[in-house]
């Protein structure tokens, strides 16, 4: 019998579609046109520069599958 291997899916980042940075400032609204900053790249504040984020399930965030 196969064992049982359990992970959460993930998916690419919908803010910074999966590039880790975004050109924006966290704090500055999306519809804003311009803002005052020295810095031209900022960490995503959804995904943390990690790229990814699980996915969304709606009642098990956790499948199982045979390995």
């Amino acid at each position: 019998m196969a064992e049982e291997v359990q992970y959460v899916p993930y998916q690419k980042c919908p803010k910074c579609n999966g590039q880790g940075s975004v050109s924006i400032p966290p704090h500055v609204a999306g519809d804003v046109g311009q803002w005052t900053s020295s810095a031209t790249q900022y960490v995503c504040d959804v995904c943390n520069g990690s790229k990814i984020i699980p996915m969304c399930t709606a009642n098990n965030p956790v499948i199982a599958v045979d390995a």
